[in-house]
């Protein structure tokens, strides 16, 4: 029973973070302006790094997508479903969840072959940085009432 509440919370809050997609398109720039600045790549590394980046996060959008329904799914059936139902959904978004997982260390081998070691980690921290900064906004166009466009600052 207290898995199943710790379900439910993660589900919720999922939810409550989901980003409508032309925002999503929306602050790519800003993403790769910022990727762009910290790494401080060169011209020859931008060409092999952006190609690995962006197949990774087709990849990775593909992987959020499924989530996204399996948990919608989960959601439907913690309110008229069977308890066996519920489990065989859970087990399948954990399963869901691993081979994501198994994506990112995936790619950290393929960004390892591209970049310095260095340059990978600043990458995590990079896109850390740029998750922060995106609620960050999200949260001033919030308290501020409307839905004003994400710019990049200068």
């Amino acid at each position: 029973m207290k898995h199943l509440i710790w379900l439910c919370m993660l589900l919720g809050a999922t939810g409550l973070w989901a980003q409508p997609q032309d925002e999503e398109e929306e602050v790519s720039p800003l993403k790769i302006a910022m990727i762009t600045q910290r790494l401080a790549l060169t011209s020859s590394e931008s060409q092999v790094f952006w190609p690995v980046y962006n197949a990774m996060q087709e990849e990775r959008k593909r992987f959020r997508r499924e989530i996204r329904i399996k948990e919608e799914a989960i959601r439907q059936t913690m309110l008229s479903g069977s308890d066996a139902e519920l489990t065989r959904q859970a087990d399948e978004l954990v399963a869901l969840r691993m081979r994501e997982n198994q994506l990112l260390d995936k790619y950290h081998t393929e960004f390892k072959k591209v970049l310095p070691i260095r340059k990978v980690v600043l990458l995590y921290r990079a896109e850390e940085d740029y998750r922060r900064e995106l609620l960050r906004r999200l949260q001033e166009r919030r308290a501020a009432g409307g839905a004003q466009p994400l710019r990049p600052r200068p």
